[in-house]
């Protein structure tokens, strides 16, 4: 019996021995992932081109322009269209990732409450936003999701000042955000990096639309970033873009934001005073390099709306962001 229960225990030993052998000799791929973690040196290279879906064409257009490829291309969508395939196909086989700036409302009928924070929060959008989900998560490869932006202004309806100018409004925003993000995880959208972008500056000083009073909380929030333009007159004064960044990025690396990854959903300098644009474009990237080292992604707004937003609206424009761009250490072409 004795003998028996021996050669057991060295049976098991064997056994141990040879599957942590197996263990350490077999070798595993890492599984990647889909979300856009932000962990690399340096500043993606992003932008927004023009109304509409974005093409292979107006990709390389882009590219051509500033001689540089880039990592990220924006556009905007409301809730009347469904999830673009074809579009984030263009994008994705251009070696670059699409980010969606996915905005709840029908456009040009302003008037049309159908896809208030209300009606999401009450479930009336489920249908839609379930759809939407399933869809982003068929098409299965990486893209920002960055939904209703700049809701500490006054010119959305999704904003705290169009639901209530309250506390009450910045919690009404939280909640819709909450449910369409457990939609998406609901269906396994795991491809889909949530991107929360606040303007760099309230409609109001008052406590209630503060930043941070808008923050769903980190778990439903994979990146935070900010819109900041140059364009008023206060901004036209001077050829530095602190004005612009400094506020709103000194409020994204506080605590409150658990050290995620920055990026600027939208940044231009327009043409107020246009003789000081190529000196802020300048300042700009110098800054971001060496003043605001969290800033993984910017998106450049290259279409002229209100303003010349444009890199091209002058020669020296144009060559102060190519001369930026040389950069290709730290302004990156790829960061997935």
């Amino acid at each position: 019996m004795i003998k028996r229960s021996y050669l057991f225990v060295i049976s098991l030993l064997s056994l141990a021995i040879f599957l942590s052998s197996c263990s350490i000799n077999q070798e595993y791929e890492p599984v990647p992932t889909l979300k856009i973690t932000g962990a690399y040196s340096g500043c993606g290279i992003g932008a927004f081109l023009h109304d509409g879906l974005p093409s292979a064409e107006s990709i390389t257009s882009y590219e051509n322009l500033i001689s540089r490829n880039v990592a990220s291309v924006m556009w905007f969508l409301d809730f009347v269209q469904p999830f673009p395939t074809s579009a984030c196909d263009a994008v994705h086989d251009h070696n670059s990732i699409p980010m969606i700036t996915w905005e709840p409302w029908r456009w040009g009928f302003p008037a049309d409450t159908s896809y208030s924070l209300d009606h999401i929060i009450s479930g009336d959008c489920d249908s839609y936003i379930t759809t939407f989900a399933n869809a982003a998560k068929s098409w299965g490869k990486p893209l920002f999701l960055r939904f209703a932006h700049e809701m500490n202004g006054n010119w959305y309806p999704w904003t705290g000042y169009s639901n209530g100018s309250n506390e009450a409004a910045a919690e009404k925003y939280k909640t819709a955000w909450k449910r369409i993000y457990s939609t998406f995880e609901s269906v396994g959208a795991n491809n889909v990096t949530w991107v929360w972008c606040p303007m760099n500056y309230g409609y109001t000083t008052e406590a209630w639309n503060n930043h941070e009073k808008y923050y769903p909380g980190d778990n439903y929030v994979d990146w935070v970033a900010f819109d900041g333009y140059a364009n008023s007159d206060k901004a036209s004064e001077t050829a530095t873009s602190d004005a612009v960044y400094i506020g709103i990025y000194a409020t994204l690396i506080s605590t409150i934001f658990s050290n995620k990854p920055i990026m600027i959903g939208e940044t231009a300098r327009g043409t107020v005073d246009a003789t000081n644009k190529p000196l802020w474009i300048t300042d700009a990237f110098y800054k971001i390099k060496n003043n605001y080292p969290k800033i993984k992604l910017y998106v450049w707004f290259n279409m002229n709306k209100e303003s010349g937003w444009r890199v091209d609206t002058s020669p020296d424009s144009l060559n102060a962001f190519k001369a930026a761009m040389t950069d290709e250490a730290y302004y990156l072409s790829k960061i997935h």
